[in-house]
This record gives C-alpha cells, sequence and structure tokens, in this order.
C-alpha cells in the first residue's frame, strides 16, 4: 500500500510540474502574440492544409477540356442544392433529385470550403461528370458540424499546364523533413498572380485554391516575382512516411496545372454571393447596409487592436497570425479619430473606452515645442505644443492630433484636451509668424529632430502636411472661433495656391487638402477653396481606373488585360490605400460643389465615388476572404494592403471606413434616408453651424 501511495505521489507531482510548464509556455504564447486576445474563439488550433483530395477521385484538373467553360448559372444553382444539404441539413437525394439544364457531361472538379468562422476552412474535392456531378461529390465527402456557417462553393472552369522553375540559393530550407535538403525554391511565371490562380500538382493530387495560397502565405513576393514559401509548403501538404512526398521534386522543375474557378460563397440567413478573387463583387452601386456593415467592422477592427496603455497594434499579417513592428504617430490619430467618426455616425458608444486610451497615448505625446531654433530670443513655453515621436516633431502630426482631439471633444463633449488643442494650433502660427517675406503664409519647417538634446530644423517636406495641418486649424475653428487663426489658415490657402501649385503644376492627389478647403469655405468663403477643390478633385477623377463601356454582363475592358476587381482603383497596381484617401478628398469636393450649386461637377464627382466606394468594399476582409486564414475572426474589417499582400496596417483601415462613411452619408442625403440624412441636414446652410458636416470624412 505505501509503494502504491508513493507512486500515486510522484505521479502527482509530475503531473503538476507538467501543469506548471504547459502553462508557462501558453503565457509566453500569448505575451509574444497580442492578437491572441483580440477576439474569443474556441480553444483548439488549426492548421495549413491542402485540399483533401480522395484517393478515388475521379477526374483530376488535366482531363478538363482547355476549351471548356463552366456555366455559372449552373454552379450557381448546383450550388445552392450543396448549400441546402450542407448548412440547412436537407437530404442529398432530395437536393440533387433534379438534373439542371445547361450542364453537360464533360470532367468537373468542385471544391468545397467550409468554417465555423473560428477556424479555418476545411477543403474538400468532388469530380464527376458535369458540374452538379462534382458538386454532389464534393458534398457527399463533406462531414459539416453543427457550428459550420461559411460555405464556399469553388467549381474549375479552366486549368492549363504550367513549369514552376527551380531557382537555386533562394529561400534554402532549414530543419526540413528531406534527408538531403537543397538550397533554392520554385518560382511562378511572371503572368502567374497566385490571388488569381490556384495550383494543382501533375503527379500528386495536391491542390490549392488562390485564396489558399494567399490566406496560407504559401508564396512569398520579392521584386515583383513570387517564390514558393517551401517551408509553408512543407508544413500544408501532409506526411504519410518518413520521407515527406515533396523531398523527391526537390532541385528540379515542377509541372503543375494553373487553375481558376467559378465561385460562390453561403451564409447562413444571407444571400448567396459570386466571388472573385475569393471576394464579393459588385455590377451595380453598392447597397447602403453593405457600406455601413463594411465600415462598422472596420471601426471595431480598429478598436479591438488598441492595447490597454492606448496603442494600436500597427500593422497584423492573418495569413501568418502575427504583428509586425513599426509605429508611426500621424497613423495613430487619424485611425483614432476614424473610429471617433463611426461613434458619431452609428451611436456606437461601445467603442469610446478603447479611444480614450489611444487620445490618452497621443496626448502624452506631447510637449513643448522648440520655438527658440527659428527664433532665438523666444524662450520654450505651454503655449506652443507639439507632438513628439522618435525625436522628431512633424507639422503633420500636430495637424491630425488636432483633428482627432477635436472629433473627440464633439463626440463625448469632454473639453480636457482644449488647451492642448490651442497649443498645437499656436505651432502654425508661430511658423507662419517666421517665414522670410517671399515665402508669406507657409509653414515650414515641416520637421524637426533632435540630436544630441538639441532641436533643428531638416529640409524634409512632405506633400501631405499642408493639408493635415490646414486640416487642424478648421477643425478647431469649428469648435472655438479665433479670427487670428483664421487669418493664419486663409493665407496658408492663399500661399498653397499662388506659389506652392502655381496653374500649369501638378496638384498632389491630397484628401487632407480638400477636407480642409471644403471646411475653411464654410467658415468664411474664399474663392481660392473653391478653384483648388476643383483642380484637384479633376486630376484624381481623371486618374480613376474605370472601363469606357458597361455590359449587362459587366464592363468592357479597353485598358488591356485587367481584372475586372482593379475598376475603381488607382495606377500603378491597384493599392488599397491610394483609392480610399482619394474617395475621401471626392467626398468632399463632391459636397463642396453640391452646396455651392458648382452642378457641372457634382454627376462627374459623384460616379467616381460610387466607383471607388465598389472597390473598397470589395477588398475590405468579410467572411468571404478570410475563412482560410488561421483565425479568420481576427481579420474581419480589416483592409489589406492590396489583392496579393495581405497585410493589414492601421491606416489602411482608417482611409477605406473613412471614404465609405462619407459616401454612405451622402447616398443617404440624396436617396432621402434617415441614417445618414439627420447627420447630413443644414450643408445647404454655409454659414449655419449645424450644416457643416460634409467635413466629416478623414484618414
Amino acid at each position: 500500500t505505501f509503494v502504491s501511495v508513493n507512486k500515486t505521489m510522484r505521479r502527482s507531482q509530475k503531473s503538476l510540474l507538467f501543469i506548471l510548464i504547459a502553462g508557462a509556455w501558453i503565457i509566453i504564447l500569448i505575451v509574444q502574440n497580442p492578437m491572441a486576445g483580440k477576439k474569443r474563439r474556441k480553444n483548439h488550433d488549426s492548421h495549413l492544409t491542402t485540399t483533401n483530395v480522395a484517393s478515388d477521385q475521379e477526374f483530376w484538373f488535366g482531363d478538363i477540356p482547355e476549351t471548356y467553360s463552366v456555366d455559372p448559372k449552373v454552379v450557381q444553382k448546383a450550388s445552392e442544392q450543396a448549400a441546402s444539404v450542407i448548412l440547412r441539413n436537407r437530404k442529398l437525394s432530395q437536393a440533387f433529385s433534379q438534373p439542371l439544364p445547361g450542364d453537360h457531361d464533360h470532367p468537373a472538379i468542385a471544391m468545397i470550403s467550409i468554417s465555423d468562422g473560428e477556424s479555418a476552412a476545411r477543403v474538400i474535392m468532388g469530380s464527376g461528370a458535369g458540374v452538379q456531378a462534382a458538386i454532389r461529390d464534393a458534398t457527399e465527402r463533406t462531414q459539416p458540424t453543427r457550428d459550420d456557417r461559411w460555405l464556399r462553393i469553388d467549381v474549375v472552369n479552366r486549368a492549363a499546364g504550367e513549369a514552376l522553375r527551380w531557382q537555386p540559393g533562394h529561400f534554402g530550407i532549414t530543419n526540413n523533413p528531406c534527408h538531403d535538403p537543397l538550397g533554392g525554391t520554385w518560382t511562378l511565371p511572371p503572368h502567374q498572380d497566385p490571388s488569381l490562380f490556384g495550383i494543382a500538382f501533375r503527379r500528386d493530387k495536391w491542390a490549392f485554391m488562390g485564396s489558399q495560397i494567399m490566406s496560407q502565405a504559401l508564396v512569398v513576393q520579392m521584386k515583383r516575382q513570387f517564390f514558393v514559401d517551401l517551408p509553408k509548403l512543407f508544413g500544408a501538404i501532409p506526411a504519410h512516411s518518413d520521407e515527406h512526398p515533396l523531398c523527391h521534386l526537390l532541385g528540379k522543375n515542377l509541372q503543375v496545372y494553373a487553375f481558376t474557378t467559378e465561385a460562390f460563397f453561403f451564409e447562413l440567413g444571407k444571400p448567396e454571393r459570386p466571388l472573385f478573387r475569393g471576394h464579393r463583387m459588385y455590377h451595380n452601386n453598392v447597397p447602403q447596409q453593405d457600406l455601413r456593415t463594411a465600415f462598422v467592422t472596420g471601426a471595431e477592427y480598429l478598436a479591438s487592436v488598441i492595447d490597454e496603455n492606448g496603442r494600436f497594434i500597427y500593422e497584423y499579417n492573418p495569413a501568418w497570425d502575427r504583428p509586425k513592428e513599426g509605429y508611426n504617430i500621424l497613423r495613430h490619430a487619424g485611425s483614432v479619430y476614424s473610429i471617433l467618426s463611426e461613434i458619431k455616425l452609428t451611436g456606437n458608444k461601445d467603442l469610446i473606452p478603447a479611444t480614450e486610451r489611444a487620445m490618452k497615448y497621443l496626448a502624452n505625446s506631447a510637449r513643448p515645442c522648440p520655438i527658440d531654433v527659428l527664433n532665438p530670443k523666444e524662450v520654450e513655453s505651454d503655449d506652443y505644443m507639439c507632438i513628439v515621436e522618435d525625436h522628431q516633431i512633424k507639422l503633420g502630426g500636430n495637424g491630425l492630433s488636432l483633428v482627432a482631439f477635436c472629433r473627440y471633444t464633439e463626440v463625448t463633449g469632454d473639453k480636457q484636451y482644449m488647451e492642448l488643442m490651442k497649443g498645437l494650433a499656436n505651432w502654425a502660427t508661430y511658423l507662419q509668424g517666421n517665414q522670410p517675406q517671399q515665402d508669406s503664409g507657409r509653414l515650414y519647417p515641416h520637421v524637426f529632430h533632435e540630436r544630441n538634446g538639441r532641436w533643428e530644423a531638416t529640409k524634409y517636406s512632405s506633400e501631405f502636411y499642408d493639408g493635415e495641418m490646414l486640416l487642424g486649424i478648421a477643425r478647431l475653428l469649428k469648435l472655438e472661433h479665433d479670427e487670428k487663426l483664421l487669418e493664419v489658415g486663409n493665407q496658408f490657402v492663399d500661399w498653397i495656391v499662388t506659389k506652392r501649385d502655381p496653374p500649369g503644376k501638378r496638384v498632389p492627389h491630397d484628401h487632407w487638402m480638400l477636407y480642409a478647403l471644403n471646411d475653411l469655405y464654410r467658415i468664411r468663403p474664399n474663392q481660392h477653396c473653391i478653384q483648388h477643390t476643383i483642380r484637384i478633385a479633376n486630376e484624381i477623377a481623371g486618374a480613376q481606373r474605370v472601363p469606357e463601356q458597361q455590359t449587362n454582363n459587366g464592363y468592357h475592358n479597353t485598358h488591356g488585360q485587367q481584372p475586372i476587381d482593379y475598376f475603381g482603383g488607382y495606377p500603378p497596381g491597384v493599392m488599397n490605400t491610394g483609392t480610399a484617401t482619394r474617395m475621401e478628398g471626392m467626398s468632399a469636393a463632391y459636397n463642396l460643389m453640391k452646396d455651392t450649386k458648382n452642378n457641372a461637377y457634382t454627376q462627374k464627382y459623384l460616379t467616381s465615388l460610387r466607383w471607388g466606394v465598389r472597390f473598397l468594399v470589395q477588398t475590405t476582409y468579410a467572411p468571404e476572404s478570410v475563412m482560410y486564414f488561421r483565425h479568420p475572426e481576427r481579420a474581419i474589417g480589416g483592409v489589406p494592403e492590396s489583392a496579393d499582400i495581405v497585410n493589414i496596417r492601421i491606416d489602411y483601415v482608417q482611409h477605406s471606413i473613412s471614404a465609405l462613411m462619407e459616401t454612405y452619408k451622402i447616398e443617404e442625403k440624396a436617396h432621402g434616408g434617415t441614417d445618414g440624412g439627420a447627420v447630413m441636414e443644414g450643408v445647404e446652410e454655409a454659414e449655419a453651424e449645424d450644416g457643416r458636416e460634409a467635413e466629416d470624412a478623414q484618414p
């Protein structure tokens, strides 16, 4: 008995030790990944996985005729049948009881992706003679659970042979499962965009859709070339023996199939959505409810990544499920402003505690300005305050901080930052008062740097800092009128229009400037505000990528071979933030033109806005575009850098939701809605205090 008890005690001690060690590791992992607490989720993790291909798969990608094209209507109907089985528990035999008109008996391949919304989607493949048969085969192999709520169904509509070239010396693998590791990896053909094309191996039955490739970070982009991330690929393909099945393929060119699909997404209680590049598509104006959902979830995303100290998780890679280093106080100010603007529009006061922390962080970044740098006779004083980050003072930092503090005061009624706001604005007055005669009205230098305890002016200049500071001045004037500060703003506008941007010179696509011109005109009309607004907005509208002809089935592309979801964006490439900022500015330009009866421009600017927000809503992370990430719910509402770069940074989200909110209010007013109508009420009276809402946006 003693021996038995002693053994039991030793086992208990070992168990306790194991629990303590495991607990310590869990704490370390949580500390290392601040995103871990972003949203509650089930206590399970998800792993990278290839598409689940059955051993008795009837057809493979090489069996699909190159000239064959599936009928989207047949795919949609068969997908609806599958959704009724998977999401609504209908019997398989009943759902697929009738053949579909227009379906043919060509070899077809279908992939069903299903997720509970908290872990990466499971992907099941099926095949058959015809679209309906392939989808039915995949449906029969699917094992849905009670928690599944997101469903995506893809049918291959094109498959062509491609070669992935082996390139030695790049991304060499360490700690890989191969006995004879080789330094190198495969490169994708230059014409193959991994966000548009899936890849299927020829001999080994492994396949990844484009959405899986991007969401699992199976490729890495360097200098416009995509390389396969071999460690990720090793993790995504299961090994069923001592040697990983990829090992025999290393060191030589790889023959694969590149494929595209017709896809539909289903969510309980909502209509199905056709997908392109894994996201929703709009062939008409975006419904107001979709606009609202996008900016509400975007604001919630931003609020959820503000930590206890009021600092944002600046950048997050959902494919790696890891934050990235870096920070920018200007983007901090703009992001908290956009959350506060959403609170003002929707009344969502649940987000206020997070914004209060962010505002305190911003206020703690303020220091007395080094006014003796330009004028040695001046003595440092709290009357002149500057936002300091990394030993730098930026004119735009003061401007955007003013914008954020003003919106906080407006939304909460809390005036604790009023003196700080005046100090930030006084810096502009000081700079303007110390300019040489030939630069009268200018605010310069843009940046001051501290070295070895001494501040000095730099020659660095940003084309956006002027607009940021001018907007801060205008917002403070709305809260508390100051004739001297108004004169500073008007002189600054005159300098910008006549000296910085004289006729014939290229003007920056500056959304900040458009916001500020709109605001200042409503405080005191100035024709320079009207003229410069038209000049900037016309350049923005003219540079936008839009089709020249619209048809019932979509858009005729006369700009060369460009994906259809590029429309509404701006070349080169299509980065989300470049589109969002321009649409913010366009909203201010539209409001100013409409309220000053400049009707020649209103429709032009409204058309540009509608194209732009169509692009932005399509690219905002929603259930259908996050379902292959490790933790999908963490990315909902985020905005990626571009179609082929999945990183979410706070300014990407900030700019996008600001543009969407402004467009939402414009559409509400145009259609007599109540959601945005009350916010926009009264803008036709330029001098009325309650009618100055056209400027409500800002990045």
